[in-house]
């Protein structure tokens, strides 16, 4: 696979003039931090734990993200003033998680033992957290359940009024959506960069399901995305999950009808043609 540099500065571009309040602005309807929120009302200063904690286990679930995240959010706010975190977390999985539970419940208990990883949610920081996360499961810090955790973290911190920015070297989780957006956007080509054409919806699937196997390129990619908009890679995976939760639609127009429609309340901050030009980009190879 080739990595086509004029798409990635075009890409690019576009997300420096978003800026961090635009892509801040994203982060407001993604349905995760609409469930931090949700928590925030009731658990308080234990939101950014709680969510983050669970996020390590939010992986092979059997239902869709938004209801597992809207379920744990329910048993939390009936439970987080009558149970410790962790112990909370792991009855949750043991009632609602089907596969892999026992490794699940394994790594829950590793944090049992890192009593630091909350002294850091406390103190808001951030690097910290992420680094005590991934020495205590003795995983690499760019696992994917690892930065989500940082990210879910953040959504609990913004949650209770904290206003802050994710570490700039978070890498992006890598997921089915960001390696279809990866490839629809023509920054990586699977031949000639030269020759990027237009595909179906279909055909761009294929492909990124073959990108999936290489998560390293992926991070790469949207790492110098970050470099040149000065957007933290982590801070770009709301907007690319709203845009990218469209996919099916399958042309640039529908999918830009109703990315503006879903953004109607922010309008004001975010023009059209921003969004016109940012799912242009997105969805380069995308029939119009």
């Amino acid at each position: 696979m080739e990595l086509c540099f004029n798409r990635l500065r075009s890409v690019g571009e576009v997300f420096k003039g978003l800026g961090i309040y635009g892509v801040k602005k994203f982060e407001l309807i993604d349905p995760q931090f609409n469930e931090a929120l949700r928590i925030s009302e009731v658990c308080s200063k234990l939101t950014p734990a709680l969510l983050g904690i669970n996020a390590v286990v939010a992986y092979m679930i059997t239902n869709k993200g938004e209801e597992f995240w809207h379920s744990f959010s329910g048993f939390s706010i009936r439970r987080c003033r009558e149970k410790d975190i962790v112990d909370l977390v792991i009855e949750f999985t043991r009632r609602n998680n089907l596969f892999n539970v026992r490794n699940k419940l394994r790594r829950l208990s590793k944090l049992k033992n890192c009593p630091e990883l909350m002294e850091s949610i406390e103190r808001h920081n951030l690097i910290k957290y992420w680094e005590t996360l991934a020495q205590c499961l003795g995983v690499s810090k760019e696992s994917k359940t690892i930065v989500f955790s940082v990210k879910m973290v953040y959504y609990g911190l913004r949650a209770i009024g904290a206003d802050m920015e994710l570490p700039g070297e978070a890498p992006i989780p890598v997921d089915r959506r960001i390696s279809l957006l990866t490839v629809s956007s023509g920054m990586i080509s699977p031949s000639n960069c030269g020759s990027l054409v237009t595909q179906s919806i279909h055909q761009l699937r294929k492909a990124s399901k073959a990108l999936m196997k290489k998560p390293n390129l992926v991070r790469k990619v949207w790492g110098d995305i970050a470099q040149i908009s000065k957007v933290p890679s982590l801070h770009l995976d709301a907007p690319l999950w709203v845009i990218g939760r469209y996919s099916y639609l399958g042309r640039k127009k529908k999918i830009l009808d109703t990315v503006v429609k879903s953004l109607s309340f922010i309008n004001d901050e975010i023009s059209t043609e921003l969004l016109k030009e940012l799912i242009n980009e997105l969805y380069y190879r995308l029939p119009p």
